[in-house]
Formats: structure tokens, sequence, C-alpha cells
């Protein structure tokens, strides 16, 4: 078994299953690299055609990779350093070839070593990682402007320091396998501590992708994915749930009238009125607009319409003053309950929708259920 010049971990994966098999062939080519390299019978010809195989190898891997980011709708201004990136790479390794002539002087080819190790460690771990944590938040309905930006302003500077560190250690590389093993065991730890730095954000970012902005309270989308897995639960379990479905009376009058800056302050308090008297596995949402929705696992029609009874009581109790005028707790309010397997996700909200439409038809202010 030859020697392993870039070991590959769990810490480089990207969790894109092609770019993570295509980057460990690169990896297996410069270990290649460097086993022939510390062989005194390797040929010329044997050097020259690895460097052919990681040129034409690494220009199949980039179009796949750039290809995923056309298909992902990642920002361009990701796009354009990511080319530019994989451009500079093809540009730099075929120099560095042409340089060596036919004739490979070891030093040169060493120096080359050190330059892959170093390009592909960073490399993935920070514009790689960056396009699939990209990936990932877009596919939780994260804007792609805001994705780039989020993961531009955090990886900037911790990728700096991590290459300035690896700097001044990396000419060390090829000496003696005594200085390689420190040399990987100091990469490794700084390797951990990127992948902990980038796990940690990646958590942080996908709770700021599934809270509303204004009121802090769980989104449409986190709605949405809730509703998913409490289906499928119902399907495999017969678990039933419930929704409650909550508009605000007269907004528009309050926005028109008093402002935008007045209707925010409506909704910021319905939303704590909602988020404080909820039960633990109850979910308090906002899904847009003026419309909010409460999700209760494991609540029947009855239990469902108790509790609605409950939360219209101490939305009541709301009083928000505008100069001279006040804003007093007013909601229309419907519930509908996932009971049947037929139902569809869409279909569960429509009966909670109709029941805020009767609500509003019959005056405004109470909560109305059919078939109890």
């Amino acid at each position: 078994m030859g020697q392993v010049f870039f070991t590959w971990g769990k810490e480089f994966a990207t969790n894109i299953e092609i770019v993570d098999i295509e980057h460990k062939y690169l990896v297996d080519i410069v270990n290649n690299l460097g086993n022939k390299l510390s062989k005194p019978t390797t040929t010329d010809q044997e050097i020259k055609n690895i460097l052919v195989e990681l040129i034409e190898y690494s220009k199949y891997h980039f179009a796949h990779e750039e290809s995923i980011m056309q298909k992902s709708n990642i920002d361009k201004r990701h796009v354009k350093q990511h080319l530019a990136a994989h451009k500079n790479f093809i540009k730099e390794i075929s120099l560095q070839e042409q340089k060596l002539g036919k004739k490979y002087n070891k030093e040169n080819v060493k120096k080359l070593l050190d330059f892959l190790i170093q390009w592909l460690t960073f490399h993935i771990l920070g514009i790689d990682k960056n396009l699939a944590t990209q990936i990932h938040l877009i596919e939780l309905g994260c804007d792609p402007k805001d994705a780039y930006i989020q993961l531009d302003d955090t990886n900037k500077e911790q990728v700096t320091t991590l290459l300035r560190s690896f700097n001044n250690i990396v000419n060390v590389l090829m000496k003696y396998n005594e200085e390689l093993l420190v040399l990987k065991k100091s990469l490794e730890e700084k390797v951990e501590s990127r992948t902990k730095e980038l796990v940690n954000m990646n958590l942080m970012l996908e709770s700021i992708a599934m809270k509303d902005q204004l009121t802090g309270i769980a989104n449409r989308h986190k709605a949405m994915l809730t509703l998913d897995k409490l289906i499928k639960k119902f399907q495999k379990t017969g678990e039933k749930f419930s929704i409650i479905m909550l508009d605000i009376d007269n907004f528009k009058f309050i926005n028109d009238t008093y402002g935008h800056d007045a209707g925010d302050r409506v909704m910021v308090a319905f939303a704590d009125t909602l988020q404080h008297n909820i039960r633990n596995d109850d979910m308090a949402c906002r899904l847009g607009g003026d419309e909010f929705l409460i999700i209760c696992p494991k609540t029947d029609k009855i239990g469902c319409y108790q509790f609605a009874t409950k939360i219209h009581k101490a939305i009541l109790q709301i009083r928000i003053n505008f100069h001279s005028s006040c804003w007093y707790g007013s909601t229309s309010i419907g519930i509908s309950t996932y009971d049947n397997k037929e139902l569809t996700k869409e279909g569960l909200i429509k009966i909670a929708d109709n029941g805020v439409y009767q609500a509003k038809k019959q005056g405004k202010n109470r909560v109305c259920c059919f078939d109890i």
C-alpha cells in the first residue's frame, strides 16, 4: 500500500454525492503522484501521464460542478468566483507542467505536489463547502442572494486565517515522514475546528431560513415542512393533528390609517401572544401578511376547538395604542383536523381557511368550526 500524502476524511464531504466521489478521485491522483515521486524507479513518462490525467479529470470535474451551480440557481457572484478559481487552477497546473519540461526535476515536482495538496484542501473546505451550504439553504427556501451574502461574510475571515497558518508549514510537507505526520495532525485539527464552525454556522443559517424575520416565530416554509412530517406520521401511526388558522381583523385599516410601523407592532404583539399561549408541542407560524397558523400535534377536532377558543380569549386581551386611538385584539379563526388519509395538505389548509372566511362573514372576531 502506498504512502498517503493527502488523507481523505468525512470533514471534506460536501454531502453532494457525485462531487464527493470526484473529489476523492482527485485526491487519489495526488496521492499517486506523491508515491511515484518517492520511488527512484519512476520514469519521466509516468509523471507526465499522472499530470495529464490530473488536468483532464479536473476539467471534467469542474464542468460538473459548474452544471450543478447552474441547476441550483446559485447567486451569480459566487458562480463568478468559483469559475475563476477553476480557471486559475487549470492555468497554474498547465503552466507548472510546461515548466517541468520533458525531464522532470524532483524538487519542482515536490513543489507542484505541495501546491496541489494546499489548493485542494482549501478549495474543498472553502468554496466547495460554501457552495454545498448555499445549495442546502436554497432547498430550504432561502433566497439565493441571501444565502450568498450570509455565507460570504462569515466564511471570508475564517478561510483567510486558516490559509495563513497553513502556508507557514506547507513548505516542509515532503521532507521527512516524521514531519509529514506532524503536519497532518496539525491540518486535521484545523480541519476539525473548521468543520465544527461550518456545522454550527449551517445550523444557525437553517434556523434563520425557518424563521419569520419580523415576528421571530416560524415562517411559512417551516410550517409546510412540519405539516408534511405530521401527515407522514399519520399515514404510519394514525396519530391525528389539527391546525388553527388566524387572520387579524381590520389589519388593512390599521396599515392604511396609522402606517406600516403600526401594522408591524400589531403583528409582533399578535405573534407574541400566540407564542406565549401555545402548548409545548404546538408551533406558531406566520404564513404571510396578517395570516397566522398554529400546528397542534396529537389534537382532535374537539380538542382543537377548545384550544382555539382559549387562544381567541388571549388575543382579545391585546391593546395597541396609536396616538389617540387603540387597536383591541380581534381575530377571525378557522380550524381543521387531519384524520383522513385521503386528505391532502392543501385540503387541510383550505378547510381552515374556509373557517376563517365564515368567521369574517359572520361578523369577525370568532372561531368557526364545522362537523365537531
